[in-house]
């Protein structure tokens, strides 16, 4: 699950770089799309006696994203700009 803080404009972001990121180091890489399930932090509650790391979303809402080749290029870019 990403986790969002507020505002009103985090699907708008989530469907872009911050989407494609989440899809491109997730298991659905290989198939190239996934739905990615997000929601606020204040919306996670721990699962009783569940192992370390484990939370329970509510108010969860989904994004279809499909994996954008441009972006993820644009994003290395800016990347090994930042490390120059």
């Amino acid at each position: 699950f990403p986790l969002l803080g507020g505002g009103n404009s985090e699907a708008d972001d989530l469907g872009g770089e911050d989407g494609n990121l989440a899809v491109y180091y997730s298991k659905a890489r290989k198939n190239g799309s996934a739905d990615l399930y997000y929601t606020q932090v204040k919306h996670l509650r721990r699962a009783k006696n569940g192992p370390k790391g484990l939370v329970l979303p509510t108010n969860e809402k989904n994004l279809f994203i499909k994996l954008d080749e441009s972006k993820l290029r644009k994003l290395e870019e800016i990347q090994k700009g930042i490390e120059l």
